[in-house]
C-alpha cells in the first residue's frame, strides 16, 4: 500500500484523532480527520496509507483514494510522485 505525505498534523477533535493536510497536483489543499494510530513516521515525516487507483504516465502524478471523504467532499485527488512512499510498490 502507497503512503502520501502529509504536510501537516493537528489535534483533532479527540485525544485519539489527527486532522491532516494534503496539497493535490494542482496545489488546493484537503483536511482529513482520521485516528492517528493509522499513520506511518518516517524520516521525521508523517504519512497516510491510502488506496493507490492509478498513475498519468505523462506527469507521474498519483491518482489515490483517501480511507473516507475529505473535508472538501473528494474521495480521490492527484498528488506529485515526490509526495508518495513507498511508491515502488506499484507498477508505473
Amino acid at each position: 500500500m502507497i503512503k502520501i505525505l502529509c504536510e501537516q498534523v493537528s489535534p483533532g477533535l479527540r485525544e485519539a484523532d489527527a486532522i491532516l493536510t494534503f496539497f493535490d497536483f494542482y496545489a488546493r489543499r484537503h483536511f482529513l480527520q482520521i485516528e492517528k494510530d493509522i499513520l506511518v513516521h518516517r524520516n521525521g515525516s508523517s504519512y497516510l496509507p491510502v488506496g493507490f487507483v492509478h498513475r498519468d504516465a505523462r506527469t507521474g502524478a498519483f491518482l489515490i483514494e483517501f480511507p473516507h471523504e475529505a473535508e472538501t467532499g473528494v474521495n480521490r485527488i492527484w498528488v506529485n510522485a515526490e509526495k508518495v512512499l513507498d511508491a515502488d510498490e506499484v507498477a508505473a
